[in-house]
């Protein structure tokens, strides 16, 4: 009997150890992301504002961004239960220097999220965006096979209000603004605005009832 009280305390001991080893590590990890994020975006951008709170779970790339990154309070960038290509890196890149991207208070990004700003990327407040989900506000490249390789296209500015919830592998393109409360079914390319307090699925997405 002493000897079963005495491993069972020996096992509870080993296990307070390894929970306690877990947690600085994670913490040491988180760190160093968030260190190599402010060393890579004061180095290049032209203006990035990060909120209090702020947590980071996954790498964050800033690429060629040359413009305005604001996070607000308390956002939560990547999430480590969740699935991910290689890394689980996001991309956040405000690309010319009058570019912008905001980011509000509360939201949450999962892995592999990619946002790029030409022009112009507002995120609300309380957010919920899916892994592998893409947010863009130009084309990238012009129609016209003359000028394809020319220019990046039309830019129109990408506004997502606050409380949406996008779901994973969404797709979202220039021009599009969602309203408050609405939801985007996974594996949908939103080419038009969704007003507030929907849900909308589909290639391209529709809105298929109020909520």
């Amino acid at each position: 009997m002493q000897s079963k009280k005495s491993n069972s305390v020996i096992f509870w001991m080993l296990a307070k150890l390894f929970m306690a080893f877990w947690r600085r590590w994670y913490l040491l990890r988180r760190r160093g992301w968030e260190v190599l994020f402010r060393i890579e975006a004061t180095g290049i951008l032209d203006n990035f504002k990060c909120g209090n709170g702020v947590r980071i779970d996954t790498p964050i790339r800033i690429g060629g961004g040359k413009g305005t990154l604001d996070i607000g309070n308390e956002v939560w960038l990547g999430w480590d239960a969740a699935q991910k290509l290689g890394k689980g890196t996001i991309l956040l890149q405000p690309r010319l220097a009058e570019s912008v991207i905001t980011v509000g208070a509360h939201t949450q990004m999962s892995n592999n999220v990619t946002v790029i700003a030409m022009g112009k990327i507002s995120i609300g407040k309380n957010c919920l965006i899916g892994d592998m989900t893409s947010i863009i506000d130009c084309d990238f490249h012009e129609i016209d096979p003359d000028k394809r390789g020319a220019g990046v296209g039309p830019i129109e500015p990408v506004s997502i209000g606050d409380n949406v919830w996008i779901g994973s592998r969404v797709m979202i393109l220039r021009g599009v603004a969602i309203g408050n409360n609405s939801v985007i079914g996974a594996g949908s390319i939103v080419t038009k605005s969704i007003p507030s307090n929907s849900l909308a699925v589909g290639v391209p997405a529709k809105v298929v009832r109020k909520i």
